[in-house]
């Protein structure tokens, strides 16, 4: 399964992790709860890296409903 980088669902990602990340690196500048901001942009970093993973993406096909 890969991302389709240029689908409006992805671009809206980006869009919101983007504002999300440069949030946390300001508030990182100013020193409001450092380590949970260094998290967050490490998280936001790997959400869109993702598209240029090799690794396959894996779907379970089980249903717990």
């Amino acid at each position: 399964m890969a991302i389709n980088t240029h689908s409006r669902t992805w671009n809206e990602v980006v869009k919101f992790a983007n504002e999300r990340r440069s949030t946390a690196v300001g508030e990182l500048i100013n020193d409001v709860n450092s380590e949970q901001q260094r998290g967050i942009i490490r998280l936001i970093d790997d959400l869109l890296a993702l598209p240029e993973s090799k690794e396959p993406v894996t779907t379970s096909s089980q249903d717990y409903l």
